[in-house]
């Protein structure tokens, strides 16, 4: 027998080990036992009760006092405890059994690969897959099982046991970095070598680590409940083995997927060749398709509903590859036992039934896609709009009906799904992979991700077809009961088309389009008949909550066209635009107000050692602090904390604070030193290269006494950073912006791991009221965007920008109480790490009192809605005679004769992108001259599209102009004057510089702010005597929720905003939009090519993120010739920014999100796919924030 399995206590063994692994030690015929293992040699559960009592009795005792803790009652709970204690016996070198000490040493020398191991960077390779979410959930899994066991234990005994160190007893209010460890070690072990069997042993077998698994490997393990007299694990020879030949394990416990094999740590990962697919062939692979179906009350209460969830559930577990061919003695699958289908109570009480589905190249059995199919109508509203979409249908709740439901409704959630992998993830994969060795981690997590997004496809395409069948046999007994022609036959299925995608990308919806344009039309309607608000009302909807998308004879889809465009009342308006109308209470993207709002105070959580009364400001209708939605969840953390004695109250101590000065800023007034004085804040900070501190310099600075010696500062040494923002006059307008930057840059760069909040403190700079009796922009609204990208890039500085017009003791009252909103329930000193992250994160706002009335940013939906792309509603005189329109066509009139046939209209950066688009949208509208500029009078595509706007009969002159040069600009304007009075000016000039925000210089700042907002201000400055109509800017909605590595366009594009609200405030039409990246080649709304913004990359790849180039005219013909009054700043918002990744932004949104309509079970078809974060808070931002708490 080979030594090395005699020393880890196995009573036979015909397998030598060698430096490969093992192999026959003699020729072993089929049957023969290769390997016996004792089962009192594994760790098992009642080897703790034999070889450590000390585990066992503290396990019971512990489940006495808590008898409904499955922990302390588990195997698993038992075993690691187990490991944990030997271990700590080895490295203590005290005396133990041989065979435990010799497993022990062997698996101190493994590194654990499961997906407990790996970090964060390594798990961002998993985007998309449910593996991620896995992983997440069995990491915090981990810390939150070590809690509880430390709680029931108690310190000494936990100390006892080897899971607390004896110098870390006096410090457990978080659990130990080692005991986390060790527990996570433990885990790890049994997660990847665990063995479960049918007959519910659970154990570890030493030395089954030395043999590599394979599904070939020829061998079978199994427990035997008596072998030569007693149970033992055996390892048999499945064929003939050769001595010498390699020998390897195989167990149905490794019959899993390629996302168990990563959670075990196990897996020969291969990258394929170029061109080739990944390999997805085990008969195991598939792809967990989770499905929320919600339950109304009266369903609840049927016993049907429970006999459909049974049999649900049983028809899932029937159709598994291992399902009927384990024996009771046979290690199983690790998804073995898993509930399929599950029910869960909400916290409003009512119930949902959450499906999870493994799916693969085949549908799941025709069993369980009939129960899923009637599980789907266990809604009543929902079961009101089946019948009614589906009252054409034979039998609605038969076998046929109930499996095209059921198919429908996986098909939406995988091409949601879809939609979530990564595009590039296999050729990352190529491209991180070494040429020799164990793959990394980051490449087997790609590889598996490809994996999955290819089974999805294949899935998508696999549905497809199995609806067109169901289709074509529906379209053969529809002609034969009809007595349709073989003309009007292949008429029919000519429409219907091919709906299959190999690619798998877009499949979905298309297939479903085809089918319903496919069906039953009604001859007797009119071809352009009007489509009613009732029959919008009826559409059929995309909807995560399972309604399926069918035809019903009388609905208004026979009247939409196939191209997918309805007529008159709602042209250039697809069906799915009139379908989401319905769910989100507004159509996609949407055209926003910018603008600023009353919001009542909220009562402060934690006020320190101070007394705040923040109730100054009454609400006129609902009084003080009404019921609104707070800044996040202020609820105590459920986590339960190990404490050696009852805890005391404890008073917090008051916050650190410090005035922090930038170069070109103005000393604070005496009213504000004298509320920072007020609030504790002495000490002054410089930024000399590095941040200088001079000790008592705000008291010194209220009292007239000046000093120059400073010392080099320790930014850990304070809590909160005020920073004024006055000052800077004569300065040019990026002045404040460069020197905020370099501040902000220093403050990364010198915090370590402390967590600091920083107020940006101004008067009357930004908000309402700030622009009465003003003729220049301020110096800080650029800095607005600025900020807001500093939150997007390194949130681990947050950020509240405070703007008063308050003069007296108020000031101290609103720092206090803004930054006490933020603070966790409780103090700094008593919350817990999460809470403390979510304090930070809350921190980030803008907030503007005016007489003692707090303002917020909000969006809410522009008078202009809807825009509809290629929506003909620009009115033209020619078009004036033809009849009356539709009331949402009357939001564009004609634009009067002196602006289109006298006039001249410049469009700065009008060769490409945004500008060209803007030219064009003016050409429609009418406009017969047009001056397009460009820095160098250059063209940046072949001039097709100038030509074609000539061909229009638009005069269109190409000038050179760098806007960023004043003179440039007056020169131009003066030769524009030569063609006519200039009428219209759309500003979109603009070139990207990105670089990271700590990575952002002067010069790079300067050459991305000078030609957009200096040359937005010189247009201003020399067209203010022109009679002008319209005045656009093109901004960015980096301006507004910030964009990584864009800080000085969005600064730059907050420059704008502020521009057009002056002008709007001088009584100077002025319209600045915030545009999203827009797809320089997409004619189409659905469409998706390369994002650009003003012409170049942006980078943006999220579906849902960019919009077309129809949007781009359409919004600018609103803009331009809009009939209703607007906001000067709008903003054009596609579907992914309505999922906010910050509470700022979240907040921002508020109005325009509670537009949805509110009934149960109605949510949006963008919107499903980010249902499963929830949070509302940026994962990224909140990890950061916990690494400095």
């Amino acid at each position: 027998m080979s030594d090395r399995f005699a020393a880890l206590g196995y009573s036979a063994s015909k397998l030598k080990v060698n430096g490969t692994g093992a192999c026959a030690a003699e020729d072993a015929p089929e049957g023969t036992p290769l390997l016996v293992l004792p089962l009192q040699r594994c760790w098992t559960a009642a080897a703790v009760d034999t070889e450590c009592p000390q585990v066992s009795q503290a396990l019971a005792k512990a489940a006495l006092r808590n008898p409904d803790s499955e922990l302390l009652q588990a195997a698993s709970t038992k075993i690691a405890l187990h490991l944990i204690w030997e271990r700590r016996r080895l490295s203590n070198s005290e005396p133990m059994k041989e065979h435990r000490k010799q497993h022990l040493q062997l698996l101190e020398g493994r590194k654990a690969e499961t997906l407990l191991a790996w970090g964060r960077r390594d798990l961002e390779s998993l985007t998309g897959s449910f593996w991620l979410e896995e992983a997440h959930r069995r990491q915090e899994d981990v810390v939150a099982d070590l809690e509880s066991l430390l709680a029931d234990l108690g310190p000494e005994v936990s100390c006892k046991l080897g899971l607390v160190k004896e110098e870390d007893m006096r410090s457990l209010d978080e659990v130990p970095r080692a005991s986390l460890e060790a527990f996570a070690w433990a885990q790890c072990i049994l997660q990847e070598l665990g063995l479960h069997f049918v007959s519910g042993d659970q154990l570890l077998a030493p030395g089954l680590e030395l043999l590599g698994s394979s599904q070939e490997a020829g061998t079978v393990l199994r427990l035997e409940p008596s072998f030569q007299g007693s149970p033992a694990v055996v390892l048999y020879a499945d064929r003939d083995f050769k001595a010498g030949e390699g020998v390897r394990l195989w167990h149905h416990g490794l019959a899993c997927s390629q996302g168990f094999q990563l959670l075990m740590g196990l897996g020969d990962f291969k990258v394929p060749e170029k061109g080739a697919p990944v390999a997805t062939t085990g008969p195991w692979e598939s792809v967990e398709v989770l499905l929320r179906l919600p339950v109304s009350a009266q369903s609840s209460e049927s016993s049907k509903l429970w006999s459909i969830i049974e049999a649900l559930e049983a028809a899932l577990q029937a159709s598994r590859p291992w399902h009927g061919g384990l024996l009771l003695r046979e290690a199983v699958p690790p998804d073995f036992g898993w509930r399929r289908v599950e029910v869960i109570q909400k916290e409003d009480a009512e119930l949902e039934v959450q499906v999870r589905l493994p799916l693969g190249r085949s549908l799941p059995t025709p069993e369980a896609l009939q129960q899923l199919g009637l599980l789907i109508c266990a809604d009543t509203e929902r079961m009101q709009t089946i019948m009614r979409e589906e009252k054409g249908v034979l039998d609605p709740l038969g076998p046929k009906a109930c499996q095209r439901r059921a198919l429908q409704q996986l098909g939406r959630r995988l091409q949601w799904a879809l939609e979530d992998y990564p595009a590039h993830a296999l050729v990352d994969a190529r491209q991180l992979s070494p040429a020799e060795g164990l793959l990394p981690r980051r490449v087997r997590g790609l590889l598996l991700v490809a994996a999955e997004k290819q089974l999805v496809s294949e899935a998508i395409t696999v549905i497809q077809q199995a609806l067109q069948s169901d289709l074509e046999d529906s379209q053969e007994a529809h002609r034969a009961l009809q007595g349709v022609d073989d003309a009007e036959a292949s008429d029919a299925i000519a429409r219907t088309g091919d709906s299959r995608d190999p690619e798998g990308s877009g499949a979905m919806s298309e297939g479903i389009k085809d089918s319903i344009y496919s069906l039953d039309w009604d001859d007797g309607a009119e071809d352009g008949a009007e489509l009613t608000s009732k029959d919008i009302a009826t559409l059929p909807q995309f909807r995560s909550q399972g309604q399926p998308l069918t035809h019903e004879p009388d609905s208004p889809l026979k009247r939409l066209r196939k191209g997918g465009t309805c007529s008159r009342g709602h042209t250039g308006a697809t069906w799915e635009d009139l379908a989401l109308e319905t769910v989100l209470g507004f159509s996609l993207p949407a055209l926003c107000d910018v603008m600023w709002r009353v919001e009542p105070l909220l009562p402060p959580v934690y006020t320190g050692s101070k007394v705040m009364k923040p109730g100054y400001v009454e609400d006129s209708k609902t009084g003080l602090f009404p019921a609104i939605p707070k800044l996040y969840e202020r609820e105590p953390s459920p986590q339960r904390k190990l404490a050696l004695e009852p805890a005391k109250p404890v008073q917090a101590p008051p916050l650190r604070w410090a005035l922090l000065e930038l170069p070109g800023a103005s000393s604070p007034v005496p009213e504000v030193l004298a509320a920072l004085l007020a609030l504790g804040c002495e000490d002054g900070l410089k930024l000399q290269g590095k941040l200088m501190v001079q000790p008592s310099y705000v008291h010194r600075l209220a009292s007239g006494a000046f000093s120059n010696a400073a010392s080099p500062a320790k930014v850990t040494a304070y809590d909160v950073l005020v920073v004024y923002l006055e000052g800077w006059l004569g300065s040019k307008p990026e002045q404040l912006c460069v020197d905020l930057l370099a501040a902000l840059q220093v403050l990364v760069s010198e915090m370590g791991q402390s967590a600091l909040r920083v107020v940006l403190l101004s008067h009357l700079s930004v908000g309402p009221g700030s622009l009465r009796g003003r003729e220049a922009v301020s110096p800080a609204s650029a800095a607005l965007g600025l900020v807001r990208t500093a939150r997007a890039e390194v949130p681990q500085v947050p950020i509240l920008w405070l703007d008063t017009d308050a003069l007296d003791g108020s000031i101290q009252e609103q720092l206090m109480y803004e930054v006490n909103l933020a603070l966790p329930p409780g103090g700094l000193q008593n919350a817990s790490s999460l809470e403390r992250a979510q304090g930070l994160m809350a921190h980030n706002r803008e907030v503007v009192y005016r007489q003692g009335r707090r303002w917020l940013p909000r969006l809410d939906l522009s008078p202009h809605m809807p825009v509809y792309a290629g929506r003909a509603a620009a009115l033209g005189p020619c078009q004036a005679s033809k009849g009356p329109q539709s009331r949402e066509a009357q939001v564009v009139g004609p634009l009067p004769p002196h602006v289109t046939e006298t006039g001249v209209a410049l469009v700065t950066g009008g060769v490409g992108g945004i500008g060209l688009a803007a030219a064009e949208a003016l050409v429609e509208l009418g406009m017969r001259r047009m001056v397009v500029t460009s820095r160098y009078g250059q063209l940046l595509d072949d001039g097709k599209r100038l030509e074609a706007m000539r061909a229009s009969g638009c005069e269109v002159i190409v000038e050179a102009c760098d806007v960023a040069v004043e003179s440039s600009v007056r020169e131009l304007l003066e030769r524009i004057q030569v063609h006519g009075p200039l009428r219209v000016v759309v500003h979109a000039s603009g070139v990207l510089e990105d670089a990271p925000f700590v990575g952002q210089d002067p010069l790079g700042f300067r050459k991305v702010f000078e030609p957009k907002a200096l040359g937005a201000w010189y247009l201003h400055r020399h067209t203010m005597q022109d009679k002008l109509h319209s005045f656009v800017l093109c901004s960015s909605l980096a301006a507004l929720v910030g964009s990584e590595g864009q800080a000085n366009y969005a600064a730059a594009s907050a420059f704008l905003d502020e521009l057009a609200r002056l002008r709007a405030a001088l009584d100077l039409p002025a319209i600045s939009v915030q545009w999203p990246a827009v797809d320089a080649w997409s004619e189409e709304p659905e469409q998706h090519g390369g994002a650009i913004w003003n012409g170049l990359t942006t980078g943006l790849e999220k579906p849902g993120s960019s919009i077309s180039l129809p949007v781009v005219r359409q919004v600018v013909k609103l803009v331009v010739a809009g009939l209703k009054p607007v906001e000067p700043v709008q903003a054009v918002l596609p579907g992914a920014y309505l999922s906010p990744t910050s509470l700022t932004v979240r907040s921002m949104l508020a109005p325009l999100l509670a537009r949805k309509p509110n009934k149960e079970g109605d949510t949006s078809m963008m919107l499903a796919s980010e249902d499963k974060q929830a949070s509302g808070l940026c994962m990224r931002s909140v990890k950061l924030c916990l690494q400095l708490t």
